[in-house]
């Protein structure tokens, strides 16, 4: 039997937690391997002006597998584009 999978696909870091984290525990319960892609960076994501956006960016990150692992994901994706920048990206983001 093939193994049940689910991908999560969000915009930003923390997205997927704050939103279906629930179902998305439950999926993983269930035997789901269940798999998150992001699609920013979160480089915008941190009130701190004295934070580079480097800095962010590996804070974000860390923050979003560490909810993954709360959650039982497998895996996390991230397609690193600029928050804010996806739309601007056109159909070509996809293709990631």
């Amino acid at each position: 039997m093939a193994a049940k999978r689910i991908l999560v696909l969000i915009a930003h870091p923390d997205d997927a937690d704050v939103h279906a984290g629930g179902t998305i525990a439950r999926w993983a319960d269930e035997g789901y391997d269940v798999q998150l892609v992001v699609a920013t960076s979160g480089d915008k994501g941190h009130d701190d002006p004295t934070m580079s956006r480097e800095e962010v960016i590996t804070l974000r990150r860390a923050e979003q597998h560490a909810a993954a692992r709360c959650l039982g994901v497998q895996h996390v994706t991230f397609l690193d584009f600029e928050d804010g920048e996806l739309a601007s990206a056109g159909p070509d983001w996809r293709k990631r």
